[in-house]
């Protein structure tokens, strides 16, 4: 899995539109291919949209052409390639498009999945719309608890887990080329606390 440790918790941060979905749709593609097992959650994305999304950038087509199936001879050979490479894999891309998301779900699917199939990495599209387990009215406390339960999978599985949070809006409109760190995630600084990166 790369750069991604068993146990950790990753976070991708980057402001709204700035593809947090695409990068870690990617990160998929990328490991998938590498033979890893896949569990994808999505909770923003319906499940075709992740779909077409993955089968695009593994036929390295542009999703909108791909989208509205207009393909040169070359891109249409590049699918069916792509299709039958898929159907040969002994690995599995798993996505449960599950829009009211919480830790305990994220944690039951693996351990339905992983009875049948090793799990290489969990996917979270994304951590800062997930549900919490308990609301508390306060919405930094709810992304902190929610933040701290799932890097709680990462460790009582020995998994990774890599998710996303979205920035501040004002850390966005500072800066014409910007580089986030952790201080900038919206609604959350308790985020910081729980994330290994």
């Amino acid at each position: 899995t790369g750069g991604l440790k068993a146990g950790e918790l990753d976070i991708v941060i980057a402001g709204s539109n700035e593809g947090k979905s695409l990068f870690l749709i990617n990160v998929a593609k990328h490991l998938y291919l590498q033979g890893k097992n896949i569990l994808y959650f999505s909770i923003e994305l319906p499940k075709d949209q992740i779909i077409r999304r993955f089968i695009s950038l593994a036929a390295n087509i542009n999703i909108d052409r791909f989208r509205d199936g207009i393909l040169t001879a070359e891109e249409n050979t590049r699918f069916i390639n792509t299709m039958n490479d898929f159907k040969q894999r002994p690995n599995m891309f798993y996505i449960v498009d599950n829009p009211t998301c919480t830790a305990e779900s994220i944690a039951a699917k693996y351990e339905e999945i992983s009875t049948k199939n090793k799990v290489d990495l969990i996917i979270i599209d994304y951590l800062g719309i997930m549900r919490p387990k308990k609301s508390t009215g306060q919405k930094w406390e709810e992304l902190g608890n929610i933040a701290l339960d799932v890097r709680h999978i990462a460790r009582t599985f020995k998994i990774p887990v890599l998710t996303a949070m979205q920035v501040k809006s004002e850390a966005v409109k500072n800066s014409k080329n910007p580089v986030y760190n952790m201080t900038d995630i919206a609604n959350s600084f308790m985020v910081i606390h729980h994330a290994d990166t």
